[in-house]
């Protein structure tokens, strides 16, 4: 198993650097670390903004892929797009009421803007309030149920909190550097393979719709929607789902 840290994300260097980090340029990083390790071809793995990434890379190589297991599915739309930043008051209106009143009144028509200004300041007295702002709403709508200790602990580490937060803003400010519906139009390159795909029942940050869209675009794909979860990787049942997709895949390519 093979992970690794998209550019300046978590223990990439340097930590939240924004030059030349497009989804070609990780597309191009993939396929370097690929070659690098020798392997042939490999099942690729990805949740969230990692499912467009994973689907994005194997539509630009799919001659290098044995097949898929996506969480969370991203199709990098600019209807999904909006939705991250006004969809979420339908189920969490009194968490997004407070991250829409963290912006003055006059930008809050245009937030994905508003928070682009604020957390890419130089200032860390105006981006790292903005930075915090923009993860909790991000980490509490991620969770079917998330505990107030857990939400702490997520947001303990400043400098963490804005490299995430900057790094997502800086994707979604730029329509995640692809054209709208672009997986979807190249899927034939990809939709031969095997793909497995689990989701959260009551995911407000990618909707169920998506992977269910995907889904039937996918002749003999697996579509597991998962009751008891919401986006995040770390529900509980999701975990077990992924831990048996993961064995699935084990056994069909007999590794």
């Amino acid at each position: 198993m093979i992970l690794l840290d998209q550019r300046g994300a978590k223990r990439s260097k340097p930590f939240g650097e924004l030059s030349d980090n497009t989804t070609q340029d990780l597309i191009n990083d993939l396929e370097v670390l690929r070659k690098s390790l020798a392997i042939d071809k490999w099942l690729i793995f990805g949740g969230s903004w990692g499912s467009a990434l994973a689907l994005a890379y194997g539509e630009a190589y799919p001659d290098r892929a044995l097949g898929f297991i996506l969480r969370g599915v991203f199709l990098a739309q600019k209807s999904e797009n909006l939705n991250l930043w006004y969809g979420m008051r339908d189920t969490f209106p009194d968490i997004w009421q407070e991250f829409n009143d963290f912006i003055p009144k006059e930008e809050q028509g245009d937030l994905l803007h508003a928070y682009h200004r604020l957390v890419m300041n130089p200032d860390p007295s105006i981006s790292i309030p903005a930075a915090h702002s923009f993860f909790k709403y991000d980490v509490i709508c991620s969770f079917l149920k998330l505990l107030p200790e857990q939400l702490k602990r997520f947001m303990a580490d400043d400098t963490l909190t804005l490299g995430i937060s900057r790094t997502f803003i800086h994707y979604s400010a730029n329509n995640f550097f692809m054209k709208d519906n672009q997986l979807i139009d190249n899927i034939e390159k990809i939709n031969h393979l095997p793909l497995i795909i689990v989701h959260g029942r009551y995911d407000t940050i990618t909707r169920a719709k998506n992977a269910y869209t995907l889904h039937k675009l996918w002749p003999g794909s697996d579509l597991v929607f998962v009751d008891a979860a919401g986006h995040s990787a770390m529900e509980p049942q999701i975990v077990l789902e992924l831990t048996y997709a993961t064995e699935k895949m084990k056994n069909l390519f007999g590794t």
